[in-house]
């Protein structure tokens, strides 16, 4: 039975739901420029600094000044970790691998056995693999090679993270080297027919995991300056049981007005859609119940695709402090900008802040940025269901912003795109009276409340929403 050891990278692990097998072979595949390098550095100074396991990395085209040197880049610091035996670079030759240097073992075993004395190594990585075609192009030749230096490193009870440069992907057919492997890590990086910045996109995938499951496909990346962001992409499980409680608490908006209309509120765990016009005050309606939950020492978490500073100047404005409610982890603001939108990164960090934070009130301004992304309809469906499953999970009141095309009254709901999914909508309108605008309320649809979607008017004072019944 194989011990399943945490690496440390906190995507990585989920995908994987759990960690590496220990000991192991990984291999780590993927063509020039989608990061192996720097996931491998990861792998090593994560599993130092998180997990506690000393690690060395065997470099066959690199020297120590340019290993540190590049792991500086991410404040990774090695020669620190190398001061207190936690960590040993190890610079060898391709012949390295295969000539002996005794009768029984060869140099880059000598040096790699030496190591494991100095600092009781348990993880290694070796970059790269591809250099053994340097040595020979002798197919079978080079897999006795491989299967001699893998089965080395297991004696040694060694979890060894293996990079081999691809230029691509066979349809069919697998390279020898991935016949010895637990685990295969795929990375990907190639150009995006909807980009508008003109960035790859880069992906990972387990394409072999040993002894456990995993969350299968393509899962986006991000390269930082802290290394490489994993985002997994999100999935409601087909036979996941339903272990928590649906809700029947109701939760005052703050607006009494529209309380009296909501029977008391809007419900936990509820997802509601705000619509309307630009203008029509949707925005103003959710900053609004933000300070209102504040005011009763409520958590809110704002998801907003405006780059600028909109949003924190409608808070500031109904005189909310943001740093300080930021800081006392009452509010939390996720900015991210539309363009290039990436919807797994943003679902990621949505799901950790909720899981770890508890906000009660969780507003995304707005859908509309969601569509413009997404031109297949089936997966922003998906998605959505993923959202409104989250919230329902968790217990939290979800609104979203959603924009209308029209601004006559509502004659359906089925006008309203997604409105199937939800279970409430607040439509915003406005309407004309002696040549002057006025804002309108109406509640469309909530669950467990009889809704006769009559309008209501109100006002936009101060950035403040005020209903009159």
């Amino acid at each position: 039975m194989w011990e399943f050891v945490p690496t440390g990278i906190e995507g990585l692990d989920k995908i994987l739901m759990g960690g590496i097998p220990h000991p192991s072979t990984v291999l780590i595949e993927g063509p020039i420029g989608s990061g192996k390098s720097v996931l491998g550095m990861q792998l090593i100074y994560t599993g130092i600094t998180k997990q506690n396991r000393p690690g060395m990395i065997l470099a066959l085209d690199k020297f120590p000044k340019m290993l540190f040197k590049d792991a500086e880049n991410f404040s990774w610091n090695f020669k620190d970790l190398e001061k207190e035996n936690k960590f040993q670079f190890i610079s060898a030759f391709p012949d390295d691998l295969i000539q002996p240097f005794s009768h029984t073992v060869c140099r880059a075993e000598e040096l790699i056995d030496n190591s494991i004395a100095k600092i009781n190594a348990q993880i290694l990585l070796i970059d790269s693999f591809s250099h053994l075609w340097r040595i020979s192009n002798n197919i079978d030749e080079l897999k006795q090679i491989c299967e001699k230096i893998i089965a080395f490193l297991k004696a040694k009870n060694l979890t060894s993270f293996i990079i081999i440069s691809r230029d691509e992907y066979p349809v069919q057919g697998t390279f020898f080297e991935e016949y010895f492997a637990d685990v295969i890590i795929k990375l990907h990086n190639y150009p995006s027919k909807d980009s508008l910045s003109g960035e790859n996109i880069r992906s990972i995938e387990i394409a072999k995991s040993r002894g456990q499951n995993c969350i299968s496909g393509k899962h986006r990346i991000k390269l930082s300056k802290n290394g490489i962001s994993i985002f997994p992409h999100s999935f409601i499980e087909l036979n996941e049981t339903r272990d928590w409680e649906i809700s029947k608490t109701k939760i005052p908006t703050g607006l009494p007005e529209l309380d009296k209309l909501l029977d008391g509120g809007l419900l936990e765990g509820s997802t509601t859609l705000i619509t309307g016009i630009p203008g029509s005050g949707k925005t103003t309606f959710c900053v609004q119940l933000v300070k209102n939950f504040l005011d009763t020492n409520k958590k809110s978490l704002i998801a907003s695709f405006d780059p600028g500073k909109k949003i924190e100047s409608d808070l500031t404005f109904l005189g909310i402090n943001i740093e300080k409610a930021q800081q006392s982890n009452s509010l939390h603001i996720i900015k991210q900008n539309p363009i290039n939108l990436n919807l797994d990164e943003f679902i990621y960090e949505l799901e950790k802040i909720i899981k770890e934070q508890k906000p009660q009130l969780v507003i995304i301004d707005s859908l509309t940025d969601f569509e413009s992304s997404i031109e297949n309809t089936i997966k922003l469906r998906n998605y959505l269901h993923l959202i409104i499953h989250l919230f329902e999970k968790n217990n939290v009141i979800g609104l979203l912003t959603c924009e209308t095309r029209f601004n006559e009254p509502i004659r359906s709901l089925s006008d309203i795109d997604h409105s199937y999914l939800v279970d409430g909508v607040i439509h915003l309108s406005l309407s004309e009276e002696d040549k002057k605008l006025s804002h309108e309320i109406s509640v469309l649809k909530m669950r467990g409340v009889s809704c006769n979607a009559e309008r209501r008017k109100c006002i936009i004072d101060n950035n403040e929403l005020k209903i009159y019944i």
